[in-house]
């Protein structure tokens, strides 16, 4: 299956979507006409994929830090804006995993996932190998969706304040999500946003802009 990934913005356009609080910048997304949340009970959470070496010329990053709270944030987001579903979050998805000994289907979820940000230019091709993964681990879970997501993270200089100019080193991250149908084999949403600043604050607005912004954006056949 092809799942259409947006590029990376840093600077995204203010929500449209209904989304409850204005300061909260939409992500850019695409939603399939296919979508049905009615259709939706139980979510399964994995963890977030590092796509890219995490380091710079402006100092490593700690990937693993930063993955585990972004996804943590992202479950409590989610949670509480979709409360009518149940969350299998990403560590008893973990568990899941390993008790079907289903390692080396999500590591092939993974290498699909980091290829997204190579040849393909955005797009994300589920192999026959991932496709079984992705039954064999819906049937484990008991789930009638999973969020996938992946993740970049560096440090780079970037202008801060808006009366005077100022250049600081600061952390540089961009999350890609997919909202994907199990039982449909098909992905239902995908998203991309880019936040620069303090580690803290970026993770919890970018786990605000996914969460709020879930199942929104522009119509597309994906």
């Amino acid at each position: 299956m092809l799942v259409a990934l947006s590029t990376f913005a840093i600077a995204c356009a203010p929500g449209m979507m209904g989304a409850p609080n204005p300061a909260i910048r939409a992500p850019q997304a695409y939603v399939s006409p296919d979508m049905d949340f009615t259709k939706i009970g139980t979510i399964g959470v994995f963890p977030l994929f590092p796509a890219s070496s995490m380091s710079s010329p402006y100092g490593s990053v700690t990937d693993d830090t930063f993955g585990e709270s972004m996804v943590s944030a992202l479950s409590s987001e989610v949670q509480t804006r979709q409360g009518q579903w149940r969350m299998v979050d990403y560590k008893e998805m973990l568990t899941l995993i390993n008790k079907a000994n289903l390692g080396t289907g999500y590591k092939n979820l993974q290498a699909d996932m980091n290829t997204s940000y190579g040849g393909l230019q955005g797009s994300l091709v589920l192999s026959p190998a991932t496709r079984k993964f992705m039954a064999d681990i819906q049937k484990a879970a008991g789930v009638d969706a999973f969020l996938i997501g992946s993740y970049t993270l560096t440090r780079e200089p970037r202008a801060m304040g808006s009366v005077v100019t100022m250049t600081r080193v600061v952390d540089v991250a961009e999350v890609r999500l997919v909202l994907f149908a199990a039982k449909a084999n098909q992905a239902w949403w995908t998203a991309s946003v880019g936040r620069f600043g303090a580690r803290e604050g970026i993770v919890r607005e970018i786990a605000q802009s996914l969460a709020t912004n879930l199942g929104k954006g522009t119509l597309r056949q994906m």
